[in-house]
């Protein structure tokens, strides 16, 4: 069995698809309804930045958890450390066009509209006030990884071997994966 989380509108062919915004899932804190021990791949594009730093070691033990023996998880996310040296080279375009929603921030300076790509507005996770009456805002992406930061993670979480690919690329690469030339990604491969 193959597992897709994220799915959104483009599901892939030969997965199971689970989306908080269709089924009743969510990765920060539910349970994959799944068998443990079921699963061969689990893929998941743009989705591990939508969940709090604090929880994802714990989303992705459970998702281990599903993973057969020599089980692959296969994660595409943004890439920080491009996303900080395009900050730190004052580049505004390269942020600009490969993450456009941070244009209405260009008024407030590259740092503004960098610190958007981290923390951006949504519906995916929702920031409440100390005291817990008032809800102050809902966010998108709530975390980002540079490939040291993510592969020290699925260390951390037991994977045993660790790939950085690059797109169309990997043990079994999937040739309709989600690539942009002006989006800076993340490719990564991690076995059970």
């Amino acid at each position: 069995m193959n597992v897709e989380i994220g799915a959104g509108n483009k599901p892939r062919e030969g997965f199971v698809q689970f989306d908080h915004r269709k089924e009743d899932y969510d990765l920060a804190c539910d349970e994959l309804p799944v068998g443990d021990n079921s699963v061969d791949e689990i893929y998941m594009s743009h989705v591990l930045e939508h969940i709090p730093m604090f929880v994802a070691k714990e989303s992705l033990l459970r998702l281990k958890k599903k993973l057969k023996k020599g089980g692959k998880l296969r994660i595409v996310c943004p890439d920080l450390r491009a996303y900080a040296e395009a900050y730190l080279r004052g580049d505004y375009d390269f942020i600009d066009k490969s993450f456009p929603s941070c244009g209405g921030f260009q008024k407030y300076g590259i740092a503004a509209a960098f610190l958007h790509i981290i923390v951006s507005f949504g519906n995916d996770t929702y920031l409440m006030n100390r005291r817990k009456d008032k809800q102050l805002v809902g966010l998108a992406h709530c975390a980002a990884y540079d490939y040291e930061s993510l592969s020290n993670l699925l260390k951390d979480c037991g994977f045993e071997k660790i790939i950085r690919s690059d797109y169309i690329e990997g043990v079994d690469p999937h040739p309709n994966q989600n690539k942009t030339a002006q989006n800076p990604q993340i490719f990564v491969e991690a076995f059970k």
